[in-house]
């Protein structure tokens, strides 16, 4: 854990005193997570929403819902799959919960850019 007096090493690797992980805030919302992108893309519908499509099934999402909301959301939903965050890669997953040929997995943005970030 990087400790105070770590500031330069700490600053240049984007930690905290007192982190371990600069990984995703699962509790973070949409809000503020789109607002430390620096891809200048905006996620959100007219109505000021994330709403995206997975097999089919609409998810809709607020700016103030959290990550962990969402991935809620997903995996209580009628798609079929499960969604998790891996932090050791830092990275989404996103799994059927089917297998063989009715194992399916096809994601779209409704409306606005959600995810091509």
């Amino acid at each position: 854990m990087l400790q105070k007096g770590d500031d330069g090493l700490r600053d240049e690797l984007g930690f905290t005193v007192g982190t371990s992980s600069s990984k995703l805030d699962l509790s973070a919302s949409l809000e503020d997570v789109s607002a430390n992108l620096s891809s200048g893309l905006d996620p959100y519908n007219s109505e000021g929403n994330v709403e995206f499509t997975i097999n089919g099934v609409t998810i809709k999402a607020s700016s103030s819902d959290s990550l962990s909301s969402v991935i809620n959301k997903i995996n209580s939903s009628a798609a079929g799959v499960t969604m998790r965050y891996d932090s050791l890669t830092d990275r989404f997953v996103i799994e059927s919960k089917e297998t063989g040929l009715a194992a399916k997995v096809d994601i779209k943005d409704v409306e606005g850019n959600f995810l091509s970030h």
